[in-house]
């Protein structure tokens, strides 16, 4: 997530403690909301985590794998020549 949204949810959050008469559902709500904000960075954490390390094992397993031929060189079309 932003900055932007972790910023909010932290206010949220900590706009619950101002003693309001109805903070008990407003504080259930602040941390429902800071929840999602953490499970949201967490779930972003793991794909990155994911993606770095299939590109390390991808890495590492380059010198096992067998080099695929080089493909040949195509020649180009043969294109029709108009005579005069």
């Amino acid at each position: 997530m932003t900055n932007k949204a972790t910023l909010a949810a932290t206010v949220l959050f900590l706009g619950t403690f101002s003693g309001l008469a109805s903070a008990d559902s407003l504080a259930s709500r602040a941390a429902s909301a800071l929840s999602v904000v953490i499970a949201s960075q967490g779930d972003a954490a793991l794909v990155q985590i994911r993606r770095e390390l299939e590109e390390s094992v991808l890495e590492a397993m380059k010198p096992f794998l067998p080099e695929a031929p080089a493909p040949e060189p195509q020649k180009p079309a043969e294109t029709p020549v108009a005579q005069l």
